[in-house]
Formats: structure tokens, C-alpha cells, sequence
């Protein structure tokens, strides 16, 4: 199946893929060949490319997921390969954004939605 994983910024792999493992909002899922159609919203985590190259891996904040006539597409609100992310300054991050105070229901779900994403990273970022 075709794979294609996009971010604002960039094109983070396009290929083809024997399944794909993403981490929906209400659970982690997979997706082999043949998968039924799907349109699903995903949550801060990591999605995995397992190709004839190998295992490729995304750590994402959020985005949809499509999946259509054997391809897979997921556009991303942001995206990092582990190996591109350093701990300690996330980590310093972190720290700041739970110092912070927010406000209302809107800042204290765009924060909740940060720390999140900064979770995440520390949990994947390349050893």
C-alpha cells in the first residue's frame, strides 16, 4: 500500500509500506493492505512505517489520517523524527510551559495539547 506522511512544513515519507501503526484518539491502531476505508483523528504519539526498508518512525503532535484504496495518508499538525529531537531541550520546555498559568478553557486545552506533545517527545526522542 501507498503511504504518505505530510506536516506544513515538509514531506516526512512517501512510499510503500506493509502496515502502518498510528496512535488515534481513542487508541492505537493498525493498518494492513486491503484496510477499509477510514478517516480518523490522531493524537500525540508515534506512528510507525513498517516498509521493505524496515521500521520508519514519526513522533507526531496531532492530524487526521486517511486511508482510501490501499493508501494511507496522514497530514499532520506537526511532526519530528526521533533522531531529530533533543531531550534536554525539551525537557527545558517542558518545565517552562508547566510554570506557565492559563486561563480559561481555550488556553488550558492549547496547553494541555503542548505538554502533551512535549511528553511524547521525551518518551521517543533517540536514545
Amino acid at each position: 500500500m501507498e503511504v504518505s506522511v505530510l506536516s506544513p512544513d515538509r514531506v516526512l515519507y512517501t512510499g510503500d509500506a506493509h502496515s502502518v501503526t498510528a496512535p488515534g484518539t481513542i487508541g492505537s491502531f493498525s493498518i494492513l493492505e486491503s484496510h477499509a476505508p477510514l478517516v480518523t483523528t490522531l493524537e500525540p504519539g508515534l506512528i510507525k512505517i513498517n516498509s521493505a526498508d524496515g521500521e520508519k518512525h514519526f513522533v507526531v503532535q496531532d492530524g487526521f489520517l486517511e486511508v482510501r484504496n490501499n493508501k494511507v495518508t496522514a497530514l499532520l499538525e506537526a511532526a519530528l523524527l526521533p533522531d531529530e529531537i533533543n531531550a534536554d531541550d525539551v525537557q527545558s520546555q517542558l518545565d517552562k510551559l508547566l510554570k506557565q498559568q492559563a486561563v480559561g478553557d481555550e488556553e488550558m486545552k492549547s496547553k494541555q495539547k503542548q505538554l502533551d506533545y512535549l511528553r511524547v517527545q521525551l518518551r521517543y526522542a533517540a536514545q
